[in-house]
């Protein structure tokens, strides 16, 4: 329903528009993650919303800094490992390049796993 009244209000080329520059922003966003080491994104996102994760650190510090950093996502406490849900969006387009400085740093709070986990975390989350 939100596409359809986002297409009807912007109009099919401008919501085209819209929806490629959220793509391109996704795009951005992954290559920078993929930058920071101890990092990864699940591959492979059709859409303009996918999953950064750790498999081998834990990242509730991390995400605790960023969030008193003022950045908002979805995260998750199960299953583990500890992700974060990053959606794109054009207005959003001047955020990147901060977000992506504030979450290098914030890897500096990054611990170990205390136990190995089970499952990779490409198979507990899936493809988006």
């Amino acid at each position: 329903a939100a596409s359809w009244a986002a297409m009807q209000l912007f109009g099919l080329e401008r919501y085209m528009a819209s929806s490629c520059r959220s793509i391109e922003l996704r795009d951005s966003l992954v290559a920078g993650i993929r930058e920071i080491p101890g990092l990864d994104v699940v591959p492979d996102s059709k859409i303009n919303l996918f999953v950064a994760f750790s498999p081998n650190l834990d990242l509730h510090r991390v995400i605790e800094q960023l969030n008193e950093l003022g950045w908002m996502f979805v995260t998750n406490a199960e299953p583990k490992p500890v992700a974060m849900s990053l959606c794109t969006m054009p207005q959003n387009e001047s955020s990147v390049e901060p977000f992506l400085a504030d979450l290098k740093e914030a890897m500096a709070l990054a611990a170990p796993f205390e136990h190995k986990l089970s499952d990779s975390a490409e198979s507990a989350y899936g493809n988006l």
